[in-house]
């Protein structure tokens, strides 16, 4: 029994570790910082709960052409993008530190109307391109933080060996870096872990609503006489992020809002375990084209395994961005966002027929309220068999403790 206990222990945070807000803990700091910052705490040997990816979100926004012409367009990747601010970043550096580094305390598909849903978009962009205070310096700092993963992933595409391993192996040391890095925002300003804590924008129908936005947005200001074709881009390279987030099978059907809320943040570690689970397993999906394919998650994008899915991605990607030149240009506003002829559609990672049965569901119970639902053995990732009195802290103890959440995971046991 004492050992048991023990083993169970290892996977909760220590006392002295509760709290990652230092400045109000020593009260240096007349404004806390945001809420979901001072409850977050983490182990030195846990995994930090986040779903960011920056290379595979850079690399891949850096695979489409910029048209800058009627007959002139330009790798993404040698076009730096001058922001309002000063700062010139590519479309793939905006892309991947969109939504994940840079936003506010307030999520995108949170607004009720689609005004309030477009001034909110607004906002987290400015974070980025429009803050002189902070943004300026600390972009190029948290840019340096990550070359370290990047050029470590290009040397194992380059040598044939999977990207997922080199992400595994250096993702905790990465998401501390970048925690600490970003703590002592203004307030309202989340930092990379808080931001993490509040990431509905990122999953399911809300990565939905929050692109359209985004994409529309950027599509508003393209259409304006005075706009400019660079700043149209980096405003679509930060919609972008969620249509990125949109082709991970980890962010497809995990009920995200649902998995958040609960005391030191146990809720969200669980829909951390799905979306590990799904993005590394993957799912059986299908787009509006017709097309299917088995969609892997983060991490995994570079893996030979997503070859089919890294084929429809940029296709989407490419059609985003040609519809923002299209509206620069020649002032043609489309009547439906192309990109989601390509993406996976949510119905299809929803079928009952995925081999990988979902961690968690969502049901209606006999009172005719919604009621989540969780798999009876999580170990078994093919029976379909689900509980409704189940536990956050036990599901994140179970799951740990079994081993089964290692990389790589594998559908049999």
């Amino acid at each position: 029994m004492l050992k048991a206990s023990r083993e169970c222990y290892k996977y909760w945070p220590r006392a002295n570790q509760m709290c990652l807000d230092l400045w109000a803990v020593l009260k240096r700091r007349k404004k806390p910082l945001y809420n979901h910052e001072r409850k977050l705490g983490y182990r030195d040997d846990q995994e930090v709960s986040t779903k960011f990816i920056f290379a595979e979100h850079c690399l891949q926004g850096n695979a489409v052409y910029l048209k800058v012409g009627v007959d002139t367009e330009i790798p993404a990747r040698n076009l730096p993008l001058r922001l309002p601010n000063g700062l010139s970043l590519t479309y793939g550096e905006i892309l991947g530190l969109a939504g994940d580094l840079y936003g506010t305390d307030q999520p995108i598909s949170d607004g009720v109307t689609q005004n309030e849903r477009h001034h909110r978009f607004l906002k987290a962009f400015d974070t980025l391109a429009s803050d002189t205070k902070y943004a300026p310096e600390e972009a190029p700092k948290l840019l340096e933080i990550l070359h370290d993963e990047m050029e470590e992933i290009k040397k194992a595409i380059q040598a044939g060996k999977p990207a997922s391993e080199v992400h595994n192996r250096l993702k905790v040391d990465l998401g501390k870096r970048l925690g600490f890095a970003t703590l002592f925002r203004p307030s309202g300003i989340p930092s990379f872990l808080g931001l993490a804590l509040i990431n509905y924008d990122h999953f399911g129908t809300d990565s939905e609503t929050a692109y359209n936005t985004g994409h529309n947005a950027a599509i508003q200001y393209a259409l304006r006489t005075d706009s400019d074709l660079a700043v149209a881009y980096a405003m679509n390279a930060f919609a972008d992020h969620f249509l990125h987030d949109h082709f991970s099978s980890g962010h497809l059907r995990v009920p995200r809002r649902q998995l958040h809320g609960s005391t030191l943040n146990v809720a969200d570690a669980c829909s951390k375990l799905m979306h590990d689970e799904d993005s590394c397993i993957g799912l059986k999906v299908s787009n509006q084209n017709g097309d299917s394919w088995t969609a892997y998650g983060d991490s995994r994008l570079f893996d030979d395994v997503s070859k089919r899915h890294r084929e429809i991605f940029i296709k989407a990607q490419q059609a985003s961005v040609d519809e923002i030149f299209q509206a620069w240009r020649y002032k043609i506003v489309p009547p439906t966002f192309k990109a989601w002829k390509y993406a996976p559609t949510i119905e299809s990672a929803l079928s009952p027929h995925q081999p990988l049965a979902p961690l968690f569901v969502m049901s209606t119970g006999e009172d005719k309220k919604p009621v989540l639902l969780r798999r009876r053995n999580v170990s078994d990732r093919k029976t379909k068999d689900y509980i409704s009195d189940w536990t956050y802290t036990g599901t994140v103890i179970k799951c740990r403790w079994s081993g089964r959440w290692n990389y790589p995971m594998s559908l049999d046991e």
